[in-house]
């Protein structure tokens, strides 16, 4: 017999996922049973530990639902990838010494956990533990979540552009390459950082179906584009806004970003990993090559909610993806406007620089950006 356990991480909120039916062209048909819901041997050691994957900042909602004979959860959570499986020798004695205690929270509602980290739009996992009365693991999980924080103040509309949509199309059949139009933001400190708004707001039907609404919970969806460097251009973990059948919700990153958190920034460029800016269009290869092998492999990685054990699977692409930025589409509108604002110039790292000298540098002139060697 199951235990029931809900309880909130930082405050309440509930969620509700779209399902719809899907078929791939690049993936087999998905295994929808999670991480953590197996047992072992007679005692009822079932757990699982799910959170939404997608909410407002303060309101991701965990549920637990553990066995009869699962005495103890432990879990650690924050805004990073645990790689380390829970099992391993060493992740699982920080859990069992200094994991949060969950499985106390039988009948309590509304329990807020506290993380103490600085709010920020961040992917985040979760990594549990279940153990039996001798303190033994019998069950284990991770899941992977995203908070979402509007903080429209840091950003500015620099107007329409476009989007080959090769991001999911390449991973279901029956749906065409299609251009959709898409609305960009700049963010007004760091230039070169875009973001695009509600991707799939702008979609044909194939998509706009499957397109999660999250006004009521008071934030949006961003593709979040790094291209502070344009020849060094990737997508940082990005919720897309949909919710595919039974894989559940879309997200998407640059294999790129990975490498570049690990400080393997020149791996990747050996790697082929990174998209190119030129002349306001984003160009990623269809795919990467393998510096030691030649042989391809992907650029992105996709991850879904409800599949795969909510890992983040390689995938490869039916042709390039191609991202074109407002001012391709009105240059000349846009270097009107940008001849009369003041030039600012900033460092590879987005700090704004008022002398700058000997060094590759972002120059900012309105809406127009401009890598520079000075």
């Amino acid at each position: 017999m199951l235990k029931f356990y809900t309880f909130v991480v930082l405050a309440a909120m509930t969620f509700t996922a779209i399902l719809s039916n899907a078929t791939t062209k690049n993936a087999t048909t998905p295994d929808t049973s999670r991480e953590g819901e197996t047992t072992k041997g007679d005692p009822d050691y079932n757990c699982s530990v799910a959170v939404t994957h997608c909410a407002e900042y303060n309101k991701n909602i965990i549920t637990l639902k553990a066995g009869a004979d699962v005495t103890s959860v432990k879990a650690s959570w924050g805004a990073s990838l645990y790689s380390t499986p829970a099992t391993s020798e060493t992740m699982s004695n920080v859990l069992k010494q200094s994991g949060t205690e969950l499985i106390q929270l039988n009948n309590k509602e509304n329990v807020t956990l506290t993380s103490g980290e600085t709010p920020v739009n961040a992917m985040h996992s979760l990594i549990w533990i279940a153990l039996d009365a001798d303190n033994n693991i019998v069950n284990s999980g991770r899941s992977i979540y995203y908070t979402i924080i509007d903080d429209a103040q840091n950003w500015k509309d620099i107007g329409n552009g476009s989007m080959t949509e090769v991001l999911m199309c390449s991973f279901f059949s029956d749906e065409k390459v299609e251009e959709i139009p898409v609305r960009f933001q700049e963010h007004k400190s760091k230039p070169g950082y875009y973001r695009i708004v509600e991707p799939y707001s702008q979609a044909s039907d194939a998509w706009k179906k499957f397109a999660l609404d999250h006004a009521a919970d008071n934030h949006g969806h961003y593709l979040y584009i790094n291209a502070t460097d344009a020849d060094k251009v990737y997508i940082e973990p990005s919720v897309l806004g949909l919710s595919i059948g039974n894989y559940g919700n879309a997200a998407i990153k640059s294999l790129a970003y990975s490498y570049v958190t690990l400080n393997l920034t020149a791996t990747a460029v050996k790697q082929n990993l990174f998209g190119k800016l030129a002349d306001g269009i984003i160009t990623f290869g269809k795919h990467a090559t393998n510096y030691t092998t030649g042989k391809p492999r992907p650029v992105f990685q996709m991850q879904f909610s409800d599949t795969y054990s909510g890992d983040f699977i390689n995938t490869s692409y039916i042709q390039d993806l191609v991202i074109k930025l407002p001012s391709t589409e009105n240059s000349a509108v846009s270097e009107l406007d940008s001849e009369s604002e003041p030039v600012e110039y900033y460092n590879l790292q987005g700090v704004k620089v008022t002398n700058p000298e000997n060094g590759i540098f972002i120059r900012r002139q309105g809406s127009k950006t401009t890598k520079i060697t000075l």
